[in-house]
């Protein structure tokens, strides 16, 4: 995706298409498309890319990752694209545990403490053939309606040539702020003024957010351990 800037407006391009033209003084997202574009990517494009970046330029932390709702608290995955959010949060819904967002966790401050907002009953997944397909309620797949209170957030780290059993590490204050900022959406990287907002907002956040790192190997065959491996972290 490639962002141009204009003093009234942003154009979101995106590899293939389509474009959105934000204009945040009217509150506004246009969509240019050409006609066979598949209504599904439109609407992937902009509920999960182009709102969240759009809530970040009016002073929401939305992270990009995915959360689920355990034992009435919301537990959050964050990572680069490819790091297997979505793969990991849905183990844990076809396990039974109610999903509360995909692709974008936002945050809200309610009475003293920070929580997850759940979003559209839907999660994307890599299919067989290779393209993504979405799993809904019709699917078996339970999601959350309400907010939680944020118990924790992981860092995944995973790696197709990684060994050993799955574990956590705990982060210093430090690295869990530069983790929420590189996984925080971000609309506007040329505002130094907005930035110096953005940078202000997640580091205040930080501090009450425990982030800790998930290590495991990139492998099917072990997501059954990396769920052990959370919910043996959560007793603590």
């Amino acid at each position: 995706m490639a962002i141009g800037a204009r003093p009234d407006a942003y154009r979101l391009i995106f590899d293939g298409g389509p474009d959105f033209v934000v204009s945040p003084a009217s509150r506004t997202i246009a969509v240019r498309t050409a006609a066979s574009a598949a209504p599904a990517t439109v609407r992937h494009r902009l509920v999960d890319q182009v709102i969240p970046m759009v809530m970040s330029h009016f002073g929401r932390i939305v992270l990009h990752g995915s959360a689920l709702s355990l034992a009435g608290r919301a537990v959050a995955f964050v990572g680069p694209a490819g790091a297997g959010k979505s793969t990991l949060a849905s183990s844990f819904a076809l396990a039974g545990t109610p999903l509360l967002s995909d692709d974008a966790v936002f945050l809200d401050r309610a009475r003293g403490r920070w929580m997850a907002v759940p979003a559209y009953p839907g999660v994307r997944l890599v299919s067989r053939q290779g393209g993504k397909r979405r799993l809904t309620p019709a699917h078996g797949v339970r999601f959350e309606s309400r907010q939680r209170p944020l118990r924790r957030v992981y860092l995944l780290d995973a790696s197709t040539r990684a060994g050993g059993r799955p574990r956590v590490e705990r982060l210093a204050p430090r690295d869990a702020i530069m983790a929420l900022l590189e996984y925080a959406f971000l609309l506007d990287t040329s505002d130094r003024h907005r930035m110096a907002g953005h940078f202000g907002r997640v580091a205040e956040a930080a501090k009450g957010i425990d982030v800790r790192k998930l290590v495991y190997p990139r492998k099917m065959s072990v997501l059954a351990q990396v769920r052990e491996a959370v919910l043996a972290d959560l007793t603590e």
